[in-house]
């Protein structure tokens, strides 16, 4: 006896639409140059702990891999690198965000020194440390 299954039998049944009327007005509203005024900005200058940490991990894992291929010059590249260029990277704001930046400036130079001392051992088990490291524990300033 043979049992076969298809994705078919397992299908909901659509019902079909018959007929859509959109008017002219609610599809143009804004060929017009109507802007509405309820305009929202949302800007990550108010980061709660818990995104700030979750930055944090993400910048420590992403460094601790590139050690494993760079080294010495990952450590360089870090340590060396802008605030303006990692505010961009994080879509932070240099000004506003300006502990949270250096700080991470500070955690990628440091989570890269193990791929600096022993090229790639120590970087891999640096990257397997920070990738598990549960990021509520992570301290931000």
């Amino acid at each position: 006896m043979t049992l076969s299954v298809s994705g078919v039998n397992f299908a909901n049944p659509v019902s079909s639409v018959k007929s859509a009327s959109i008017s002219a007005n609610k599809v143009n509203f804004c060929a017009k140059g109507e802007v509405d005024e309820d305009v929202v900005e949302l800007t990550k200058s108010d980061l709660s702990t818990r995104d700030k940490q979750k930055i944090i991990k993400k910048a420590r894992t992403k460094a601790c891999g590139w050690a494993c291929f760079g080294g010495l010059f990952s450590t360089a590249y870090y340590g060396l690198r802008s605030n303006k260029k990692i505010a961009e990277k994080f879509d932070l704001d240099p000004v506003k965000d300006r502990d949270l930046v250096k700080q991470i400036k500070k955690e990628q130079t440091i989570w890269t020194l193990p791929g600096a001392f022993l090229p790639l051992a120590g970087a891999v088990i640096a990257y397997i440390i920070a990738n598990n490291k549960n990021s509520n524990n992570i301290e931000v300033d």
